[in-house]
């Protein structure tokens, strides 16, 4: 996955904390998420699923990316690895590469929301006295 002189500069946003850059990133680059993660995987639901879930890994992850530059091939590291875990049991019976094609994944901008949330609860729970953590967290 290469990447252009233009998505250096969301990226960059992007690292410094800015949700929506990411959001924007993620868009620009999640035909080849799932084009990477089909061609490993040759199951398209299956490919839609380590597709999200890369991008959101890279998401949460994003502070570890030491360059812009290498956002390409550190997301295909990821989508690589996720589509490892993900690699079904037994073969796909879907062998048309471009089934998935005319599919929509779900809108990254409603899994960045999720984990945005997840984080806002996290930090939340976090400022509560430790006894008071078990009950809500049902420990």
């Amino acid at each position: 996955m290469q990447t252009t002189a233009s998505e250096l500069d969301t990226i960059r946003a992007a690292q410094s904390g800015d949700d929506v850059a990411f959001a924007v990133v993620a868009r620009q680059f999640e035909s080849r998420v799932l084009s990477a993660a089909y061609r490993r995987l040759r199951d398209h639901h299956v490919a839609e699923d380590a597709a999200q879930e890369s991008l959101l890994q890279a998401y949460v992850r994003l502070d570890q990316l030491r360059s812009p530059a290498a956002f390409g091939p550190w997301l295909n590291s990821i989508v690589t690895s996720k589509a490892r875990q993900l690699r079904p049991v037994s073969p796909p019976t879907d062998d048309d590469p471009d089934a998935f094609c005319d599919e929509q994944m779900p809108p990254v901008d409603q899994l960045l929301e999720r984990e945005l949330i997840r984080r806002g609860i996290r930090a939340s729970l976090l400022r509560l006295p430790e006894h008071q953590r078990g009950v809500v967290t049902c420990e």
